[in-house]
């Protein structure tokens, strides 16, 4: 009874609250009252929809602009954030068998087997969100693959897609990973990266196991990650990978236990000053080049793509 009434309370309260609610950090002003009033009613939504429980109210703040779903979150108390963050979560799902079988046949004209195919990334740090992350795939060879065998598998590779994929498509070749995609309902995409285990060549670039080992029984970075993917959910910015490597990053820095929201907040703050702990993860990312050149185009996608979040966070006022 004492629920019901909690509930019938912040549906009738929710409204006033939120015509109360300061426009300050985090919220852009709005010129125009019919702005402001689609979004009033989005957060009226919001709040009465988490009130009742039906629904999840992740999915409607998916499909806002990412300036306006930024400066919602910014509102959030601890407690909130984390619960927002836990919902989040990508429920686990299989690779692609087509996949696994166009792998499976591009290995063999380079005369090697493949031994295991295995998640890795933001599946295995526990900090992939069901709206973007995308799927790495761990490649183990039965005997090390060289610089010339990983171009001949993507050649093979490339041309077996479309007859035994559904919809997958070649990217690029980095230094590390090959990466394909496949569009999505709405104008999403997903993405693959496939990276070879056991190679001859040093790629220069940071382990991944070093972002496993770091997250690995850690709710609070964890759900920091994956708030901090969804505030910028389409907007084409960092990639998970760098988005862990900044807070690892900024945890280092801070040299104390951060919640979430701490974490996060600091998080912004690094992205909208350019600050230290982001030159680190520029840094690494550059490292991740084939030489000189590709080492300044590298450098040249990774500020764009810091740039698009910046242009974000301006816009959501901060």
């Amino acid at each position: 009874m004492l629920r019901a009434w909690r509930k019938l309370a912040l549906l009738v309260i929710a409204p006033v609250l939120l015509d109360l609610l300061p426009l300050g950090r985090g919220f852009a002003s709005l010129s125009r009252y019919s702005t402001a009033h689609v979004h009033r009613c989005r957060l009226v939504r919001l709040a009465t929809s988490a009130a009742s429980g039906f629904g999840n109210y992740a999915d409607s703040l998916s499909t806002w602009a990412p300036e306006k779903r930024l400066q919602y979150i910014s509102t959030l108390t601890e407690g909130k954030f984390d619960s927002l963050g836990d919902d989040l979560t990508k429920e686990k799902a299989g690779i692609p068998q087509c996949l696994l079988h166009a792998i499976g046949l591009a290995a063999e004209p380079v005369g090697v087997g493949i031994a295991g195919v295995d998640k890795g990334g933001s599946t295995r740090t526990k900090t992939a969100i069901q709206y973007s992350s995308d799927l790495d795939l761990n490649v183990r060879t039965t005997r090390n693959m060289t610089r010339r065998d990983r171009v001949e598998f993507k050649d093979a590779l490339v041309a077996l897609l479309p007859s035994y994929t559904d919809g997958w498509t070649f990217v690029h070749m980095g230094k590390k990973c090959i990466k394909l995609q496949k569009p999505l309902p709405g104008g999403r995409k997903r993405e693959v990266d496939i990276a070879f285990m056991n190679t001859t060549f040093d790629w220069s670039g940071v382990d991944r196991a070093e972002n496993v080992a770091f997250f690995r029984n850690k709710p609070a970075p964890q759900r920091a990650v994956k708030m901090f993917k969804f505030c910028f959910l389409d907007v084409s910015g960092l990639c998970g990978f760098h988005i862990e490597r900044l807070a690892v990053a900024v945890c280092q820095a801070k040299k104390s236990e951060l919640t979430a929201k701490q974490l996060h907040d600091s998080m912004l703050q690094e992205l909208c000053g350019n600050g230290p702990q982001l030159q680190i993860v520029v840094l690494e990312a550059t490292r991740e080049g084939l030489g000189v050149e590709d080492e300044d185009y590298l450098r040249e996608q990774v500020n764009r793509q810091i740039s698009k979040m910046r242009n974000v966070c301006k816009n959501a006022g901060f």
